[in-house]
This record gives C-alpha cells, structure tokens and sequence, in this order.
C-alpha cells in the first residue's frame, strides 16, 4: 500500500503576521485592484515629471561634474574604456557612464541627450514609488506622492542634470521593492528569485555611487527589527541581516581594492566617516551635524517637513511593519549620514527622499480622513480646524515648490540640484577668436574644453591638484609659473570661474593681484561666474 505523503504546508503572510507583536499587525493594506482611472493618474504623473525634466533641458551650461561623465561616455563611444580626456580610468559611475554612452551614441553629444536619461529615469521612478507604496500605504497615498514627486523641485532638479543621482534613486526604489515581494511571500522559490533580484539592483546602485552601500540599511534594520520581535535566531530574518552584513562588507572591499588612490583618499580618509568634519576648510554649513534637517527645512518648506515628521511618527503608530519599512526606508540613510559621515552634501540624500515624500502624503491623507470626523466631537472639531489651518499653509508651499519646478524647467541656471555657470557664452566668444598663435588658460579644464574645444594649460594647481588627473596637463602653481608662461606664450586668453579663484582671496592674493595687473577683463562677455581675460592682443 503507496503512503500518501502529506503537503508541505508554508505558513501564510496572515499566518506569520499573528506571531509579531500586536503593533506590528496594524494598518494591513487592502489589496485593491488597479482600476483604470488610477493607471490613468500615474500616466498623467509620469508625464508631468518627464516634462519638468525635458523642458529647455538645454539651456544652462553643462557643468564640471556632468561633464566627467561626459567625456568618460565619449571615450566608451569610442574605445568602450571609461576614461577621462587625461587617458586616467575613470572607476566609479559606470553603470550610469555606459548607459550615458548609449545615449551619446544614438541622439549625439548635446546637452538635451546627455541629459535625456536622468530626466526619463525620474519619470520611472514615480512609477516605482507609486507601485511600492501602494502596496505599503494603500491607494490614496501612492497617488499623493507620486504627484508630489512629479512636481517638487528637488526631484525636477536632479531630473535635468546628467548626473547618475536619478539612476540612483531608481535602484533603491526597485531594490526595496523586489525586498517587500520577498519578505511577504510565503513561496520559496518566489521569495529567493525577489531576493536575488534586490541584490542584484543593490549592485546596480554600486555600479552607479558607492554610498548606494547605504542601501542596505534600511533593509537591515527592519530584518533586524523582525528578528528581535520573533525571537528565533534560526529565522530568515537573521538571515537577511547577515546577507547585509556580507554584501556591504564586500561591496566596500571590492570599491577600496579597484577605486583609484585620488578616490580612495576621498572616500576612506577625507569623507570624514564617524561624522567627524573631514577638512580644516569644509563649509561649516555643511560640517553642521544636523546639515540635513537644515537643508530640507530651508529648501523644501517648513510644513513639509513637519508633516514629514509626524507622517513618519503616524506610519509607526497605525502601520505596524509595513509603515516600519516605509520609515526606515529614508530615516536609516538619513541616521547614517548624519552620524556616520562627516563629508556631506544633500545630494548624497537624494536616493532616499521618495519616502519621505510618502510620509508626507500619508499625513496629508491621513489629515483629509480625520477632518471628515470633526462631528463626532468638540475634540475633534479644534483638531481638525487645526488641521485644516496647517493644510492651507502646506498648500500654499506646495504652490511656491512647483512654482520652482517650473522655474527650472524654463533652464533657469539655479535650482536645488547645482548652480551652472553660463561657461557657453563665454566660451563661444573665445572659440570664435583663436588662431594658432593664442593659447587657451583656464581654471576649469572640462568646461573649457567641451565648448572652445581646446586648453593649453591650466592655473592655480597649487590647491586644485584635481585638474592635472582629468585633463593631463601639470597645471600653472604660482604666479610666478603664470608669468612664465606668459613669456612663452605672448598671446592668450584666461577663462576663469570665480569659484576656482577670486572667492580664494586669502590663499591666491597674489595669482589675482598678477591676473589683474598684467591681464585685460573682456566685459563684454564676463560675468559674475565665468570671466574671460585676454594678454598680447
């Protein structure tokens, strides 16, 4: 007689969920089907992001940072070796330099096509917050930060840079979603092929920046959250923090092992890792411990940070682990690099803003629900007046926030993301005039050499040592090697970008003294940011 044996039986999402502590059970989403009016929302939000981002996407001057992309693209168009125009490999960003290159190839080397990728990868990724959040926070929310995403300015900024900090944000987004479908699966196979996915976009992100190693916080903590409210050391949540643990100790061997020694030094000695400032002459802005709060309240409204904070509060409160996941998922990049590392820019923050854009629409909606509540009580009444107040006063900084959007769309060279400087104009002017007699000297290599398509020599070298690696040329130290080099070259012109040299007053007192004495100022063409002097002529 055959024995029957019995059917594994895997416990289900609703199964596990009875184990966790009562606080983690709340807020279980209802899985409501997608209906078509909702497809057609996200459409609409998606369109409104591809064309904040595409709109006079040519208008500012490529800057020194798109332009190290730039020319490294150009060269993998050429050679399929990412390198700058000083023939240095170029290790980092190379997901985003290939893809960049791509591009080049197809739409040619103009400012919209290599800005072109950053600017549809923004419009991904309000699709991506949208598909995840649904599943976290339920319909109304995902709906509220995919326009929010769509249309604030940080978001509309990044989109027109050809930088990879999109890209970036577009891994993390589809890293944590593929770790959400593996966490809530009770199928193995489906869990192991979400996982392997996840770390497979984990690799993405650090093939584009190496602080996407920050990635693995988030899903760290809350595995490690799951892990010491279950109580089983034999569980996938102790599995999962391991599995961290060992990718980003790999990830930062590998990047320490392969990363050039200018980018090693950067990283592992100047980054200031421990939250200590880095350099005697960082900004103190920046070198302030809670830089980022700061910048946020400064820069993306008051209220909206407010309400940042009590949505983030509300999804720990009413969510249980899903909200838990939806909080660590910006909170834990933004402990880190306020506690761990002292080198910090708001850029480095970037990848991780879409969450708190969804705590900000959980308490919008959230807010809209409890108003419609304010007969039940006198208590209740004075909140929502309160409430209501505090709303008005979010809508109106969401009218001033598009309003900056569609600033930068309209190619204004100031925006959250960077200020360009307007090296075009400039540039042309001195194109225009040379002949094989005057030579080309400037303060910026890269700028310098996309749009007069040539530089002789480059000056001061004494504190911006950066140059000699992207551009080949030994660089000017001194005034005295300035001089020098005048003699040898009795025609020329100077292109200087003031943030290279004139805001150096104290330690290039004598380089400007001598430019001005011995060069003549184009006014024509000179501006606050980007001036052009000429000698011999």
């Amino acid at each position: 007689m055959n024995k029957v044996r019995p059917v594994e039986q895997h416990a289900s999402p609703d199964t596990q969920a009875r184990r966790l502590p009562r606080w983690l059970m709340r807020g279980e989403a209802e899985a409501l089907p997608v209906a078509r009016w909702e497809r057609v929302l996200v459409l609409a939000a998606m369109t409104i992001a591809l064309g904040l981002g595409t709109a006079h996407l040519s208008a500012p001057s490529l800057w020194h940072d798109e332009l190290v992309h730039v020319f490294v693209a150009k060269n993998i168009t050429e050679t399929l070796e990412p390198r700058l125009p000083s023939g240095v490999f170029y290790a980092n960003a190379h997901a985003y330099n290939y893809l960049l290159a791509g591009f080049i190839a197809v739409l040619g080397d103009n400012e919209f096509a290599v800005r072109l990728p950053s600017a549809i990868f923004s419009a991904l990724n309000v699709l991506l917050l949208y598909v995840l959040v649904r599943k976290l926070l339920g319909r109304e929310t995902a709906l509220m930060a995919a326009f929010m995403l769509a249309m604030f300015p940080w978001s509309v900024a990044w989109s027109r840079q050809a930088r990879f900090y999109t890209l970036q944000q577009t891994f993390y987004l589809l890293m944590l979603w593929l770790a959400w479908r593996a966490f809530t699966t009770d199928r193995r196979k489906q869990a192991v092929r979400n996982g392997a996915g996840a770390c497979l976009a984990f690799v993405g992100g650090m093939l584009t920046s190496v602080h996407s190693v920050l990635f693995l916080g988030p899903v760290a903590a809350y595995a490690a959250v799951r892990a010491l409210c279950e109580r089983q050391l034999r569980s996938r949540w102790v599995l999962v923090c391991l599995l961290a643990a060992a990718l980003g100790t790999t990830a930062v061997s590998l990047y320490y092992l392969t990363a050039t020694p200018v980018d090693r030094l950067a990283v592992f000695e100047h980054s200031g890792v421990g939250g200590r400032t880095p350099l005697p002459h960082e900004d103190p802005v920046r070198s302030a411990r809670l830089y980022y709060l700061h910048w946020l309240n400064n820069n993306l409204s008051t209220g909206f940070l407010l309400a940042g904070l009590a949505g983030s509060v509300l999804l720990l409160v009413n969510k249980g682990h899903r909200g838990l996941f939806t909080f660590v998922a910006f909170w834990g990049p933004f402990f880190a690099l306020t506690y761990l590392i002292g080198y910090r820019r708001a850029r480095f923050l970037f990848f991780a803003y879409p969450f708190l854009i969804a705590a900000q629409a959980y308490f919008i909606v959230e807010g809209i629900r409890f108003m419609k509540t304010w007969r039940r009580s006198w208590l209740r009444a004075a909140v929502a007046l309160m409430l209501l107040v505090f709303g008005l006063r979010l809508a109106w900084s969401a009218l001033l926030l598009t309003g900056d959007s569609l600033e930068a769309a309209r190619g204004h060279d100031i925006t959250l993301a960077r200020h360009h400087p307007p090296w075009r104009g400039p540039c042309e002017y001195v194109r225009e005039r040379l002949d094989g007699d005057t030579v080309v000297l400037t303060t910026t290599s890269l700028p310098v050499l996309y749009y007069v398509g040539r530089v002789d020599e480059w000056f001061p070298s004494r504190i911006l040592w950066w140059e000699a690696d992207e551009i080949g040329l030994p660089g000017l130290e001194d005034a005295a090697a300035l001089e020098a080099f005048m003699a040898q070259h009795p025609k020329g012109y100077f292109i200087e970008h003031i943030r290279r040299l004139s805001m150096w007053e104290a330690e290039f007192a004598e380089e400007i003294a001598f430019v001005n004495q011995h060069m003549q100022l184009i006014e024509e063409v000179s501006g606050h940011w980007v001036r052009v002097y000429a000698w011999g002529m």
